[in-house]
């Protein structure tokens, strides 16, 4: 004789009533969606990227300082110019001396005459991958001005450095990023596409940015994931990034590649 179960008696009376009961799924189908519920959160807690702090890049310029320029806002004075003719670059303390130097005399460091050139990465922090849709450049008008310098002190360019990665020009009324690489250039949206997420590979980024005046700025990231779309600020360790850019300066000292000397400008034989 069959054993009847109450199982057996709840579907026999579900049948006979027309109502239709769902096995519920197994424990392990709720665990796996609730862990996955609690990653998406967890996700949603963390910014998009992570990024690391710029490193200007000198590639094309001499190397060996934190800073290749200096800015005066007046002409050097014959004691000065004399002192600044003095220094040897042959010695491996010259660019400490010239720093200390021109920070006595209230000169400036600059990071590039019309240009700043920089490199970064970003990481992904998020389990889902997040998709970089644009760069921009986000200029403070606000801080723009025409700079006041008088005076550079400068390093001379020796040869160019990779093809930039991303450009932009300041002074566009909305400066978008440039791609230029080995096959050309255009907009980044249209040649590029950056998918991040905390398993895969960081990615570099080198930019060059250009200006004929001094400005803040920083970089905007517009980005969207499966969670929806923002966008991440890339500055400078929480600071914005500085150009300036001497354009109208009239006195020009730059190092002498043969006596290993600065020299004004019009001295200098290439």
């Amino acid at each position: 004789m069959a054993t009847v179960t109450a199982a057996g008696i709840l579907a026999t009376s579900a049948a006979l009533f027309g109502i239709w009961i769902q096995t519920a799924p197994p424990v392990t189908d709720h665990v796996h969606s609730s862990e996955g519920k609690a990653q998406d959160r967890a996700d949603q807690q963390e910014p998009p990227f992570a990024q690391t702090d710029p490193v200007y890049d000198w590639s094309g310029h001499g190397k060996g300082g934190a800073y290749q320029s200096w800015a005066l806002d007046r002409r050097l004075t014959a004691a000065e110019a004399r002192v600044l003719r003095g220094i040897d670059l042959n010695d491996p303390r010259s660019k400490d001396r010239l720093a200390h130097w021109a920070r006595s005399i209230g000169a400036r460091p600059i990071l590039e005459r019309p240009e700043v050139v920089l490199t970064f990465q970003l990481r992904g922090t998020r389990t889902k991958p997040v998709v970089i849709n644009q760069f921009r450049a986000n200029v403070d008008e606000a801080t723009c001005r025409t700079s006041k310098a008088v005076t550079v002190i400068s390093f001379t360019s020796q040869g160019g450095g990779a093809p930039a990665q991303l450009t932009f020009d300041l002074d566009d009324p909305h400066p978008v990023a440039e791609l230029e690489d080995e096959k050309g250039s255009g907009p980044y949206q249209a040649r590029r596409f950056d998918s991040l997420s905390a398993d895969g590979d960081p990615s570099g980024f080198r930019v060059e940015a250009y200006s004929k005046r001094t400005c803040q700025w920083t970089i905007e990231a517009d980005w969207e994931d499966s969670f929806g779309k923002d966008t991440f600020t890339i500055d400078d360790n929480g600071k914005p990034f500085v150009i300036e850019a001497p354009v109208h300066a009239t006195e020009l000292w730059v190092d002498n590649w043969t006596t290993k000397r600065f020299v004004p400008e019009e001295e200098f034989r290439w």
